[in-house]
């Protein structure tokens, strides 16, 4: 990741692992904001997941980086409508100060 470049905005594809999340957990941390990817069934799974790819001892550490510099999640789910199309629904996981 080109940070030395000083992007404002940073665009990941799928974050797939631990070294590519603690890439982007480095760049939200230094205020650069970071969109990605990642396939869930929702915005709290795809919290969970970003935990979960890292191994015990780190996710701690990694649940305090989420909570400092993750600012929103938004889930896309693509449902079939009565026309036979689809039609696309949002869930937006929006983390406030204070946890409320």
């Amino acid at each position: 990741m080109a940070l030395r470049q000083d992007p404002d905005v940073i665009l990941l594809g799928e974050l797939r692992d631990s070294e590519t999340i603690r890439l982007a957990l480095t760049a939200a941390e230094t205020g650069h904001l970071v969109m990605a990817t990642l396939h869930t069934r929702g915005a709290a799974q795809a919290v969970e997941r970003l935990v979960d790819v890292f191994p015990a001892q780190e996710k701690e550490q990694v649940r305090g980086q989420l909570a400092g510099s993750l600012c929103a999640v938004l889930a896309q789910k693509l449902l079939p409508d009565i026309s036979g199309g689809r039609v696309a629904l949002f869930e937006l996981l929006v983390n406030t100060p204070g946890g409320g």
